[in-house]
């Protein structure tokens, strides 16, 4: 059976980014804000390659200003599948960290859990700011939002941004993937493809 399993392909393939910030601009101490647009392109180019189904932008696509997103728009119509965005602090303007989920928001969350809990569909969440491990950049209310995840066993897996150094923590059951972000250097690039088979990701 191990060596069928090892052997049959992924069920979903996707792309995932973070924190590509790009900005017309000069870099900073850590952030490479002109950089970012070819780092783009490449991560482009290997999502195709690789037949991902589709990709996730975990938000801050932008730095600051919103005449840059025309450029980011524009490579992104190379992508050969659909992308999806969650938005982040700096793709919004005038607000430097809205980091809070709001009550109805945490409404909606807990009744999407219980539907997909109830038609045995598993599930992965998406957001700018991570749940977990705690840190200055986690979501303002991160407990209250993880116990509402945690009532549930559908969740598979919590995939985020903001934090550009990345980090990894399982809370409780579920592991929650802070993907690094792709403005923090000046050469290297930060993007990913998750795999998901029958019994792993």
């Amino acid at each position: 059976n191990n060596i069928f399993a090892q052997s049959s392909p992924p069920l979903i393939v996707f792309g995932l980014i973070a924190d590509t910030q790009y900005a017309d601009c000069e870099s900073g101490k850590t952030r490479f804000y002109r950089n970012s647009l070819g780092k783009l392109h490449e991560s482009i180019d290997y999502f195709n390659n690789q037949k991902v189904q589709f990709t996730v932008n975990l938000g801050d696509i932008i730095d600051r200003d919103q005449k840059d997103l025309d450029s980011v728009l524009i490579c992104l119509k190379h992508l050969n599948k659909k992308i999806f965005h969650t938005t982040g602090n700096h793709d919004y303007k005038g607000i430097t960290d809205n980091k809070g989920v709001s009550s109805r928001q945490l409404q909606w969350l807990d009744n999407l859990l219980k539907k997909s809990e109830k038609k045995n569909r598993n599930v992965l969440i998406f957001c700018h700011h991570p749940l977990y491990p705690r840190s200055q950049f986690t979501a303002l209310n991160n407990m209250e939002i993880l116990d509402v995840i945690n009532r549930y066993n559908c969740v598979k897996a919590i995939f985020s941004g903001h934090h550009h150094s990345g980090a990894f923590g399982y809370f409780d059951h579920i592991p929650c993937n802070t993907v690094e972000g792709m403005i923090e250097t000046p050469d290297k690039n930060s993007f990913g493809i998750v795999r998901i088979y029958k019994d792993r990701i």
